[in-house]
């Protein structure tokens, strides 16, 4: 090859999302840097670069892996090979640029857990090690905060139109938002699966993110950014991996003997927007009263107590709260009680008294008055007709 003639590299990594795009687009700069340039072949792994594997074709290849024939056209690869997040046990003798998908967990379940919510699940993808290095950190880091955290997994359809999301998986993904404790907040696995939950919740009615919080993550503004509320997510850096991936490849050019090397690229930031906020919109003085609400609801809450928390006089946090929410203090703060008085009831055996206490009622007689004011139906008839559906499923 002339010294003046563009490195060909075939970059076969998911370019349909953002962070593919911004991927590319800075592998791309950091390439225009070279002798002669660059020329870019970006293709998606679906059309199956095992294909394009062939002697002479190529002088560098960034991949990324989703079958074992993939893996195996790897190992007949005549040039420089750098993967793109592969499985750690994936080639080891291979460069490879990493996302730290662990930290991506902590930072949703810290953002979550800062919201004073106290139920968490996670959605995911099953047999994805992207999703479930995610999932993991994320239900260690609720767990060890005492909270408990189921998971939900559907298959991944790499194929599929829309998302990767198939749609024989969305009837569950609904009953499984219909069937959380709410308030709930749940973490996704990434952006699609963040938005298909956003629009399970709106065909179960579910108020998002009054009743269900979801943040997901990469960051994809697509999906993030052409909803109502808006998506939170995870930031992934993925610009900084194509520059690290274009620097890695050069490196073995230049050194082809040198020691394989792994870089770690932690995530940047949650971005948060309107599905996880405790309250939509900006007014966040209002945002601290209801995070003390969520955290506080089973003990009694007076008023002034709220407003100091909001930085308010007792008149401008209920005129505030109003204008946000639509609703005064103390009719949410019954909704939230009457929220774990409906789960307690539902879904254990625990006597009227001790569920009336613990949803924060002063007492069992308060507590019928206010739920068959709210449900039209006394606690022992709906715990009944809970039961009952249940065994009818």
């Amino acid at each position: 090859m002339s010294k003046h003639e563009p490195r060909k590299v075939l970059i076969s990594i998911f370019h349909d999302v953002r962070g593919g795009r911004a991927f590319v687009r800075e592998f791309a700069a950091t390439g225009q840097t070279w002798e002669g340039g660059c020329m870019l072949h970006v293709r998606s792994p679906i059309e199956g670069f095992r294909q394009l594997v062939k002697p002479g074709r190529w002088d560098g290849m960034v991949i990324q892996i989703i079958s074992q024939e993939d893996s195996k056209a790897v190992e007949h690869a005549d040039c420089p090979v750098v993967l793109f997040d592969p499985r750690q046990e994936m080639h080891p003798q291979i460069d490879r640029v990493v996302f730290d998908h662990e930290a991506a967990g902590k930072l949703a379940a810290r953002h979550l857990l800062e919201t004073g919510r106290r139920y968490f699940a996670v959605l995911g993808f099953d047999q994805a090690k992207i999703s479930e290095r995610r999932e993991a950190a994320f239900v260690a880091a609720t767990r060890k905060a005492g909270y408990r955290c189921p998971v939900l997994r559907v298959p991944v359809e790499l194929t599929h139109p829309r998302t990767r999301v198939g749609d024989n998986s969305l009837p569950g993904i609904r009953q499984f938002a219909k069937e959380l404790p709410k308030p709930a907040a749940v973490f996704c696995g990434n952006d699609e699966l963040a938005r298909v939950l956003l629009e399970a919740a709106f065909e179960e009615r579910i108020s998002v993110p009054n009743d269900l919080a979801i943040i997901g993550a990469d960051d994809d503004d697509l999906l993030c950014l052409t909803c109502t509320p808006t998506i939170s997510s995870v930031r992934v850096p993925y610009p900084v991996a194509g520059r690290r991936a274009a620097t890695l490849l050069a490196k073995r050019w230049r050194q082809p003997g040198r020691a394989t090397e792994r870089v770690l690229i932690p995530p940047t930031e949650v971005v948060i927007r309107d599905s996880s906020r405790v309250v939509p919109g900006e007014d966040r003085a209002v945002e601290n009263a209801m995070r003390k609400m969520h955290q506080g609801f089973s003990r009694e809450m007076r008023m002034a107590e709220l407003a100091e928390s909001a930085g308010l006089s007792i008149s401008a946090f209920e005129r505030r709260f109003k204008a946000a929410l639509g609703v005064t203090p103390s009719q949410e703060l019954m909704r939230l009680r009457m929220h774990e008085a409906r789960r307690l009831l539902a879904e254990t055996s625990l006597p009227i008294g001790q569920i009336a206490k613990t949803s924060g009622f002063k007492s069992p007689t308060r507590f019928c008055i206010a739920f068959r004011e709210a449900t039209e139906m006394s606690p022992t008839r709906y715990r009944q007709s809970q039961q009952q559906g249940r065994n009818a499923r």
